[in-house]
């Protein structure tokens, strides 16, 4: 796969595609335009204008305008709202402190270019009181809980909830365990979905009972250490050069005579482009046709990307059977281009009326002959048609 996996991660709920899934998804017209421009400048971009707000106070794209919802929401999954009488929304922040504290974290690491322990850096955001949250500071916690009934942390021992409450409220003694470490490592997976981070897994420490099993606390808490990658280096401002889009190794074999590909390899986004345009038959052929190609298309501009991208990702001289597609696909998309509008009329059953429809040339000009015993008249022959019938007793208006 194009993704990284998270072999200790993935167990515990961290995965990649839907981390990817789920940023792109805050902008989704911003995602789209992606496949106009370089992966790595769009990259870039999103990155850049989710973690930071621009000197001048202007948005670039919506990443800037989504608050505190998407950390609470994808990066703890773990935290839910309690009891209290506050609609959610209420406790987002804007552009919450973690997102700066963490980039100003990242760029550190880029430019020393080492391997740095998270859970060390997490308890330096502890120790320099760090405002390392997502919450609006005239809010506070004390509405959220960490569903479970014992919280065995290595410095306070084991913590039970009180009887009449169904978890844990990340106060100021519980924070760093239920907010700051666990958000600070959804950052870092975040970051290595998209490949700008380099990570390293151990197994994670099951901290807390809930159900009466011990569990970890957060999907990420297997993360241990990271280092910024030359292409995060370059995304996060450090460094000047712009790496180069490393080759996936794959391939596709569109057939000289039958409308079949064959895919071998670990391309996701040459599957991807095949599952989008064919038929699967079996685990490595697809079947094309005119119908399969354009499903997702909604014009003919991305027909001829797809068009493109066929000849790009499966054949850059495609037999002459697929050039032989492509131009049905384009003949068949302006299908309706050339439209003009007409007015359908039911013959009478009058014998001598439909035989001069045949034979007198004056009036079968300015007609179509259906089915049915009816004619279609352009609407530019209309008016003419109707007076030429005055000469055969057929009122004008």
């Amino acid at each position: 796969s194009a993704f990284p996996s998270f072999p200790v991660g993935s167990k515990i709920g961290a995965d990649s595609i839907d981390l990817i899934a789920r940023f792109l998804m805050i902008d989704p017209e911003q995602s789209a335009a992606c496949g106009t421009k370089d992966v790595r400048d769009f990259i870039k971009e999103v990155v850049t204008t989710f973690f930071v707000v621009p000197p001048s106070g202007q948005i670039i794209t919506h990443y800037a305008l989504i608050d505190s919802s998407f950390e609470y929401s994808v990066l703890l999954p773990h935290v839910s709202k309690g009891r209290g009488p506050r609609l959610r929304s209420s406790f987002f922040d804007h552009f919450p402190p973690a997102r700066s504290i963490f980039y100003q974290m990242v760029k550190i690491m880029a430019e020393s270019g080492g391997w740095y322990d998270v859970n060390a850096a997490a308890e330096s955001v502890r120790m320099q009181a760090l405002p390392f949250t997502i919450f609006r500071y005239d809010y506070g916690t004390s509405e959220l809980i960490v569903k479970g009934e014992k919280l065995i942390l290595p410095e306070e021992g084991t913590i039970e909830v009180d009887a009449w409450e169904k978890g844990f409220v990340p106060d100021i003694y519980l924070s760093h365990a239920l907010i700051t470490r666990p958000l600070l490592k959804g950052y870092c997976y975040l970051m290595a979905s998209l490949g700008l981070l380099e990570i390293e897994e151990e197994e994670p420490e099951k901290l807390l009972v809930k159900n009466e099993k011990r569990l970890p606390i957060s999907p990420f808490e297997g993360l241990s250490w990271v280092r910024v990658t030359s292409f995060g280096a370059w995304c996060f401002g450090t460094s000047q050069d712009k790496p180069e889009l490393r080759r996936v190794q794959y391939e596709a074999i569109a057939d000289r005579e039958l409308p079949l590909v064959t895919y071998r390899g670990q391309s996701l986004e040459c599957k991807v482009f095949l599952e989008r345009i064919g038929a699967p038959i079996g685990e490595d052929r697809f079947r094309i046709s005119e119908a399969s190609f354009i499903r997702n298309c909604r014009n003919i501009a991305e027909i001829e990307y797809q068009i493109d991208e066929f000849k790009r990702l499966i054949a850059r001289e495609p037999a002459g059977h697929w050039e032989e597609l492509f131009s049905r696909i384009r003949e068949r998309a302006r299908l309706f281009e050339d439209q003009e509008p007409c007015v359908m009329i039911r013959l009478p059953e009058d014998r001598e009326l439909r035989r001069l429809f045949l034979e007198e040339k004056k009036l079968s000009s300015l007609v179509v002959r259906a089915e049915g015993g009816r004619i279609v008249v352009p609407q530019r022959n209309y008016k003419k048609l109707r007076k030429a019938l005055e000469e055969f007793g057929v009122l004008k208006e």
